[in-house]
């Protein structure tokens, strides 16, 4: 966190937020308006934050034989889970991932309802407390929103071009994210979420292109 403030300045703020999940200097104000339009999840460490580090990870070790990569991944991953605190979301997100990736090294069929299901008996067997948690719920509640109703969605329909592909695709994700938060969002905040299923078609590409500039600067900040 230091050395994002002493590389980035006053801009390191939102850098901390969505690295490392620090938001204790960001001002209340933001942390409120990016709470009430529903994309609050971009400031705090979740599931969304591994796959674009994953997503890295995998891109730079592309070279490198599965086991290798899949050996660098579990270890920057495991750094990662420690840095944001063992948050349930960051270790969901990994063991996931994880999972996933040996699967495919082992030519295993991957499915992702028992990943979902391995990952929450695993986490829950680790700390039960964590079942009565809203982050917790809402972590696994929006995984599980977007492998069963996202997939439902986008069989209804099959756009041939690319572009409205993309954007159909990413509004079955966002709805798909969002039905699954729906019931721990009603009991634990009194609210829906309606109109982030909207704006996350704009905040989640822009997130993500942020996060990997985020990372370079982090990595490459000691160049004069």
């Amino acid at each position: 966190r230091a050395y994002l403030c002493r590389v980035m300045g006053d801009e390191s703020d939102y850098a901390a937020a969505m690295l490392l999940g620090s938001r204790e200097a960001l001002p209340e104000d933001d942390t409120d308006a990016f709470r009430r339009v529903g994309v609050a999840h971009v400031l705090t460490i979740s599931g969304f934050h591994v796959g674009v580090l994953a997503w890295l990870l995998l891109r730079v070790l592309g070279a490198c034989r599965p086991g290798v990569r899949l050996g660098i991944m579990a270890a920057v991953l495991t750094v990662y889970c420690f840095l944001t605190g063992l948050s349930a979301s960051v270790v969901r997100a990994a063991l996931l991932l994880l999972l996933a990736q040996l699967g495919r090294i082992l030519h295993r069929q991957v499915n992702g309802l028992w990943l979902w299901f391995s990952c929450y008996c695993a986490t829950l067997l680790a700390c039960p407390a964590q079942l009565t948690s809203a982050g917790f719920q809402l972590t696994y509640g929006a995984v599980l929103g977007l492998m069963t109703v996202t997939p439902a969605m986008e069989r209804l329909w099959k756009p041939r071009r690319k572009g409205t592909k993309w954007i159909w695709r990413a509004l079955c994700a966002s709805i798909g994210a969002q039905t699954g938060v729906l019931l721990p969002m009603a009991w634990w905040f009194q609210k829906l979420p309606l109109l982030g299923t909207v704006l996350n078609l704009l905040v989640l590409p822009y997130a993500s292109v942020l996060i990997v500039v985020y990372w370079a600067v982090l990595l490459l900040g000691w160049i004069p």
